[in-house]
């Protein structure tokens, strides 16, 4: 170790006897020694190293370097739980278990929540649609009247596509992040549903090759189509984005679809090939998904932050405490602050119990509810003012573009092509609410 150290520079001798080689140092230099072992054990490099004790005072640079090294470990131990996991999971799964077209009864959910979490009081229900992004979801009645929502997965469900399951990530990866995304909001007070640990203090269980996630549902009443409501949704939304993407213990988020570089990177790749497919390529409006994909991926310098993903109306409630609050945050994560905010200005104009065939109809007064309400916690800045139109338009070509994949992937049908038509209705609507955004921008003094 001595000879170690001296090669580099970082400890020479006192003394080197010339005849025997023997080298000699001083009771003054153990203090330092100790210091370069202990920075080693820590994983600074020798650079690092090298740069902090030439230093006249390396207090303040030491501070920084151990902040960095307590994010970098805190990152290994996140990827090494996820490895755990699917490794003991996949020692755990056995042809009997159920499968990925099947998933786990509520019985056996039912089963898990008393041995892994120790509530025997579940009335567990499956939701009615299946599968969702190849998690299956199931609802939680608990005793004592808390709602829960609990999602499984196979533990060693491959890498999926952004535009397909869990945006590029495995079931445990997904799963690791969404607990990670609901901490992070629970540490800044912000109303969405909270994990529930085992009793172990993990945030996920797994049995039998399954991977579960137990989240406690946000408690309050449905919110209607009334002005107030988008005002609230917009309030909320805002406040989203004011939150930090890097949470108190040093774990930065996962991205969102709404993160440029990735999902709308794949949503291009789709529409690229489809128009070279019959009957898509002579399909007039593919060129102009693509092109507004094409817009917001080049925009470089947009804000970046705690995005949802799906705002609307069907995914919120008023809570008793007279704030509204979003539930599934499946597609949440690290994004565009300007593509979240265009996503809610376009959905806002669903109802809740609206059909994904229905036409949309632009309403100046729920655009200039949500942008009031928005407003009130962030103000977009003139390049995301700018870019606003393409963002309301975006949300639309990228479920073009999952619309597109499931038909290169099954062959065109007319239940896809009837989509597809249904979404060039939905872009042309969206135009017409960008003109009324930027014109409630106005009115607010934004523009």
């Amino acid at each position: 170790m001595l000879w170690h150290y001296d090669g580099l520079g970082l400890l020479k001798p006192v003394q080197v006897d010339p005849a025997t080689g023997y080298r000699y140092y001083s009771l003054e230099q153990l203090e330092h020694l100790q210091r370069l072992r202990t920075l080693t054990e820590w994983g600074l490099s020798q650079r690092e190293i090298t740069s902090l004790l030439a230093l006249a005072d390396p207090e303040q640079a030491l501070a920084g370097l151990l902040q960095r090294r307590q994010r970098l470990l805190r990152r290994r131990i996140a990827t090494d739980q996820a490895r755990l996991i699917q490794v003991e999971a996949q020692l755990h799964s056995l042809g009997r278990e159920p499968t990925m077209s099947t998933g786990p009864d509520s019985q056996r959910i039912a089963g898990l929540l008393l041995a892994q979490y120790q509530r025997a009081d579940a009335r567990v229900e499956p939701f009615p649609d299946g599968p969702k992004d190849g998690l299956w979801r199931h609802r939680v009645q608990f005793a004592g009247g808390d709602v829960g929502l609990v999602y499984s997965g196979r533990a060693d469900h491959p890498q999926t596509e952004w535009l397909h399951g869990h945006g590029g990530r495995p079931t445990v990866d997904f799963l690791l992040g969404q607990a990670s995304l609901l901490r992070h909001l629970a540490e800044h007070g912000y109303p969405a549903p909270r994990v529930v640990a085992n009793t172990a203090g993990q945030d996920l269980s797994h049995a039998s090759g399954w991977t579960v996630l137990v989240t406690q549902a946000v408690s309050g009443a449905a919110v209607e189509g009334a002005p107030e409501s988008f005002r609230g949704l917009g309030a909320a939304l805002g406040w989203l984005h004011t939150l930090p993407l890097e949470s108190e213990r040093g774990m930065l988020l996962p991205p969102s679809w709404l993160y440029a570089d990735h999902a709308l990177a794949a949503a291009r790749h789709f529409l690229e090939a489809a128009r070279a497919q019959p009957p898509a390529d002579d399909w007039p409006w593919l060129a102009a998904f693509e092109a507004t994909l094409l817009q917001v991926q080049s925009a470089t310098r947009l804000p970046r932050c705690v995005v949802h993903g799906g705002a609307w109306l069907a995914n919120a409630v008023w809570t008793a405490g007279a704030e509204f609050a979003f539930g599934e945050w499946h597609s949440g994560g690290a994004g565009v602050a300007i593509l979240d905010l265009g996503r809610l200005l376009l959905g806002g104009h669903r109802e809740r119990n609206s059909s994904l065939s229905r036409s949309i109809t632009p309403d100046d007064r729920r655009v200039q509810a949500v942008l009031e309400g928005y407003c009130q916690y962030r103000i977009p800045t003139s390049q995301e003012v700018e870019l606003l139109p393409a963002a309301i338009r975006s949300s639309v070509a990228y479920g073009a573009a999952e619309h597109l994949a499931h038909g290169l992937e099954t062959g065109w049908t007319p239940r896809i092509e009837n989509k597809l038509a249904r979404r060039w209705q939905w872009y042309q609507a969206a135009g017409e609410i960008a003109t009324l955004s930027q014109s409630g921008l106005q009115a607010l003094g934004v523009v």
